[in-house]
Formats: structure tokens, sequence, C-alpha cells
């Protein structure tokens, strides 16, 4: 996975940004470990960060300094920091590239791919808790709210069935190839936002930027709801 990545740009600006502050925890070893965090599905920091202080062959191949053993794990503020600079627009984008480049090259090398596309919502619950009431309070949440989603469905006796979800977060939009299983384009908004129009803004994105997408699509999927409001 490392080795394939394709973040070197992001990772020159990252380290153009750090300039020459200090350098206790590297930046391609705190991107490396967000990315291996990732594959084994350690739900927060503070599990990848247990994982990193036990693992000392994970801190190696993140590229931690070996001679420093379970003291080149980046401290938790230390990762927060890193989170933060993540969010900046200009890294945000330079993140954006990395998975274009990634879909690109499945539309270069698998046989297929782009030909049977899904889209589809999923909440995502935010790991915060919900900010404060005051002003000034920048604990918590801030950009996440309250979502929901009713699903109706037959039971095994054919009875109709509804269910309620609900949630504090987000929602991730999804354009993905459904034979494959992989993403070919995707949006994040607040949990409230419905599927439909943001569903339509990122298609109306992918028109302007990326026609080959669209071009290539021979079956195009979606949720009842999505399609009744196309």
């Amino acid at each position: 996975m490392l080795e394939n990545l394709p973040d070197e740009e992001l990772m020159q600006q990252l380290e153009q940004r750090r300039g020459r502050g200090r350098n206790e925890y590297p930046v391609r070893a705190m991107w490396n470990s967000l990315v291996a965090g990732i594959v084994f599905q350690h739900p927060s920091i503070e599990q990848l960060r247990r994982e990193l202080l036990r693992n000392g062959q994970l801190r190696d191949l993140c590229g931690c300094d070996p001679t420093r053993g379970s003291d080149a794990v980046p401290s938790a503020s230390a990762y927060s920091r890193f989170l933060s600079t993540l969010r900046k627009r200009s890294i945000r984008e330079a993140l954006v590239r990395v998975f274009t480049s990634l879909v690109d090259q499945c539309y270069r090398e698998l046989p297929g791919f782009g030909r049977r596309l899904g889209a589809d919502g999923k909440g995502i619950a935010s790991v915060a808790r919900r900010r404060g009431k005051g002003a000034g309070d920048r604990r918590g949440e801030h950009d996440a709210d309250w979502g929901c989603h009713e699903y109706v469905y037959q039971n095994e006796r054919g009875e109709v069935q509804k269910s309620v979800k609900k949630w504090f977060g987000f929602t991730v939009h999804l354009l993905a190839d459904t034979a494959y299983e992989l993403p070919v384009a995707f949006t994040v908004s607040r949990a409230s936002k419905h599927e439909v129009p943001v569903m339509r803004k990122l298609i109306r994105s992918l028109d302007r930027h990326r026609p080959h997408i669209l071009k290539a699509a021979e079956v195009f999927t979606a949720t009842g709801a999505m399609m009744m409001a196309r």
C-alpha cells in the first residue's frame, strides 16, 4: 500500500508547510501511520497509537526512527495538529489528487472499470461529542449535525416494516463501480443534507471536470428515492 500510493506531491507540500520547525515526528511517518490505521481498521487515533507502541515492526514500516523505540510514536496532540493540517484547503486538494490518480489508474488497468456505476449515501457517525453551547467553545464537533434515514422493507412474513436510523455526524455520498466495488467519486456533507441534490451536484462536477467517467458508464443504479427524484 505505502509503496503504491501516489502521495509524493502531498508529502512535499506537508514538509514544505512544516519548514524548519520542530520535526520530532516526521511528516512521512505520521502519514504512513494514518494509512496503516485505515488498513488495519483502527477506529480511533488512540487505538492506532496503542498498536504502534506495542508493534515495533509496524513502526519501522511507517518510517518511525528505530533508535527511539516507542518514543517515536506521535503523541495524541501531534496527531490532532496533523489532522488539522490535512483539513487545510491546499492540502485537502492534494489529498483529492491522490484519490483521482488511483481512480484513473483503475480505468487504465481494470477491464470494464466504470461501465456499471452505482450511487448511494452512507451515514458516518462523528467520533467527537457534540459542540458546547458557548459561542467560544472550540471543543467537540462543529461541522456535523443530525441526520435521519428511514428504511422500508418486508420481513420474513411479508409484512411491511419501517426502521429509522438517526446519527450525529456526516454523510458520504459515493459513486462507485458496482462490479469491482471500488469508488469513482465522492463528496462529504453534514448528516442533514439530502442525498439527491448532493449527488446531482457531484455528477454535474464530474461532467465538467472529468467527463470520461460519465461517458464510460453504460449502467447507472441508485436507491429508489434517488431514482424517483432524478
